[in-house]
């Protein structure tokens, strides 16, 4: 559900007891995204709140949400209220990588990586993840280059939801296109990222330099 003023997302949760289809309920999902926020993630969208619906609104604004989510106990109604970032048709291959790689290497894997799950935020020139409940946890692959994380976790999600998740989005129609995303050592190239494409450039002597921040970014 959008705000009037189309700044913010509505996503609320009816029932305690989590679906069997999903890994987090909206409880444990808004808890994993303030963690990540916490640790300076920049490939998450901003929480604005969340809460248990009968603490957060008033009575008659209570009876209206209830009534609108067809929910018949207000002390099973948990909602959150998210940054909305408009539906991007098209995000360059590298960001998606990029956030992917952030994400893993602050140990978590959003699980479920679709288009319609993704997002590109304008403002911090970064692609973002705007669904989280099929998310995992991650151990550290210590020796891993990007490019075996990345087919590591791609792999984990091929066996869980079918190659359809996948698709064509991030090994795209040619597999060279992926590979190319990447360096000879197997490093993702972030040159190629939207990140770096946008970063204000200084010429020296022996060549033009990207002034990319990366301490922001946590990855591979």
């Amino acid at each position: 559900m959008l705000s009037t003023d189309a700044s913010q997302v509505l996503k609320a949760q009816v029932s305690r007891t989590r679906s069997q289809k999903k890994e987090l309920d909206l409880v444990q999902e808004v808890a994993l995204v303030k963690a990540l926020v916490d640790k300076n993630c920049r490939s998450v969208r901003h929480i604005h709140g969340a809460g248990w619906a009968a603490d957060l609104l008033e009575n008659e604004d209570l009876k209206t949400f209830l009534a609108l989510l067809g929910a018949s106990n207000q002390d099973d109604v948990y909602i959150s209220t998210w940054q909305h970032i408009p539906h991007t048709p098209s995000i360059a291959l590298p960001d998606v990588l990029l956030s992917v790689l952030e994400q893993a290497g602050l140990g978590v894997y959003v699980g479920d990586l679709k288009s319609e799950n993704l997002r590109f935020d304008r403002e911090r020139g970064v692609c973002v993840m705007v669904d989280w409940d099929q998310a995992i946890y991650l151990e550290r692959r210590e020796g891993m280059s990007a490019n075996e994380v990345l087919d590591s976790l791609f792999q984990s999600t091929r066996e869980r939801f079918g190659s359809a998740v996948i698709g064509s989005r991030l090994r795209g129609a040619s597999e060279d296109l992926y590979r190319r995303c990447f360096n000879s050592n197997g490093a993702l190239d972030v040159g190629k990222t939207s990140l770096a494409e946008n970063q204000e450039t200084t010429l020296a002597g022996s060549g033009l330099y990207h002034r990319l921040d990366s301490a922001l970014f946590h990855f591979y």
